[in-house]
């Protein structure tokens, strides 16, 4: 039985390496076409596609009247984004420099996006009101990237041509089902492995839920830092942050309000604030994330982690 579990955890592993490659290959042809650069190409498209396992979570956590976990997904999420994806992007690039001209834009929604989320958590209570007006933001965003993307093709500053075909959405949605699938199996493989070996049910709960959420993000991460395309990859963490902070809390929202527990609405929204603000400025001032400061931000999220466990 153990084999077993082992050949379904490589099996999934496979599916995800592959599927991330689908994925990034599609969406940045894709993105080309619309006039996106590889940078924006990651924060509209893939940026959305691998969170929607976050949204899925928040859905079913407010089916189920936990609305406690619909905010502490959207707020640890986006500290995950930046302290551990992006992180993993500069340590495995040796280093980030950003070049793109829409960082500008990129930056300013991540801010508004999070801006939006703390004030209607500041109450404690996000209402049907607020969830329709974080959605509306989401949609002007996308309209926004939009516009912006079409001018710049209209005026020739896109220049590349790309002929874009049937087979790269299919491409584009056989990449992300196999990286749902993947994450689904290596879970699934990963929780029989933990109940083989007796290790606990706790334990195995909180592992399952991490790596359920994470699983595509993080095997798109790796390909793209891996293949030269960091740029891509740093798109993607302004992508997650922006859907999380505005689809994942507003769309659950509709169902009834969206109560928050205290480390989220305290040291979660905290945490966000200055890693999102601190980022932000890395990219859009500095225009690099050094080798050394991903490794500074995988030490801070440790500390994070062990600070909302409780134990520092």
């Amino acid at each position: 039985m153990t084999l077993l579990w082992v050949v379904v955890l490589l099996f999934s592993i496979g599916l995800l390496t592959k599927g991330a490659d689908f994925v990034l290959d599609s969406a940045q042809k894709i993105g080309t076409w619309f006039g996106l650069s590889a940078f924006g190409a990651g924060a509209v498209i893939i940026g959305s596609l691998t969170s929607l396992p976050d949204l899925v979570a928040a859905f079913v956590a407010q089916l189920e009247g936990a609305s406690d976990i619909v905010t502490g997904t959207a707020v640890g999420a986006n500290i995950a984004d930046i302290l551990l994806i992006a992180a993993i992007v500069a340590i495995l690039a040796r280093g980030v420099k950003i070049t793109s001209d829409d960082i500008t834009f990129d930056v300013s929604w991540l801010l508004v996006a999070t801006g939006a989320l703390v004030v209607v958590m500041l109450d404690g209570v996000i209402k049907a009101g607020e969830s329709f007006f974080l959605l509306f933001l989401f949609g002007l965003y996308f309209l926004t990237t939009y516009a912006v993307a079409r001018e710049k093709k209209k005026s020739g500053q896109q220049t590349e041509e790309v002929l874009l075909t049937k087979k790269d959405f299919v491409l584009l949605v056989l990449g992300f089902g196999f990286l749902v699938t993947g994450a689904h199996l290596a879970v699934d493989a990963a929780i029989h492995l933990a109940e083989i070996f007796n290790i606990s049910t706790g334990i195995i709960g909180l592992f399952a839920i991490a790596l359920g959420t994470t699983l595509p993000e993080f095997f798109v991460t790796i390909r793209s830092a891996n293949g030269h395309q960091a740029p891509l990859a740093i798109g993607n963490v302004f992508g997650s942050n922006i859907f999380n902070a505005l689809a994942v809390v507003g769309i659950p929202g509709l169902l009834g309000p969206i109560v928050s527990d205290d480390i989220t609405a305290t040291l979660g929204v905290a945490v966000m604030v200055i890693t999102t603000i601190l980022f932000a400025w890395m990219v859009l001032v500095r225009k690099r994330i050094t080798q050394t400061e991903g490794l500074l931000f995988l030490v801070g999220y440790l500390i994070f982690t062990l600070l909302a466990a409780g134990i520092l």
